[in-house]
């Protein structure tokens, strides 16, 4: 992408297309993430001013406690308007402890759709805990995150 968006052009929603798993000997959470471009241009993570999905974390108390955390791209084909695809992000497990994960797509040096009114997606949060007797990462309903 190398214009602008407007606000006029933005639309998205998101939804956690899968339980996050932990892969790379738990060093990694995985989280996948279905979004639908509902606005009415096609998006993509090419060009001078890349649509990407961003990760941002957010702590106990609500706040946003690291706004570039990390970010993904979208598939290598885009997102037409009306369309969907899944994003698949790697965030490293040690720094998400505590921490509530916020998925939102972002238009790199112009806007966070957030800016636009789009809301974004809250997951978390994610603690440490214990699986049968071995330290983990439990995800958002408490439960330890499945390893692959």
């Amino acid at each position: 992408m190398s214009t602008p968006l407007t606000q006029e052009q933005v639309g998205a929603r998101y939804a956690i297309a899968s339980e996050p798993v932990l892969v790379n000997n738990g060093e990694l959470v995985r989280v996948a993430v279905s979004v639908t471009n509902s606005g009415k241009v096609a998006i993509n993570s090419k060009g001078t001013l890349p649509v990407n999905l961003a990760i941002s974390l957010v702590d106990d108390s609500g706040n946003v406690s690291n706004r570039d955390f990390l970010r993904a791209p979208l598939p290598a084909e885009g997102i037409p308007a009306g369309g969907s695809a899944e994003v698949v992000a790697d965030v490293p497990s040690q720094a998400v402890i505590g921490k509530t994960l916020r998925f939102g797509l972002v238009q790199e040096s112009v806007a966070w759709y957030s800016d636009f009114k789009v809301d974004s997606l809250d997951y978390g949060p994610l603690t440490s805990c214990q699986d049968q007797g071995k330290e983990t990462v439990c995800g958002a309903g408490g439960k330890p995150l499945a390893t692959r």
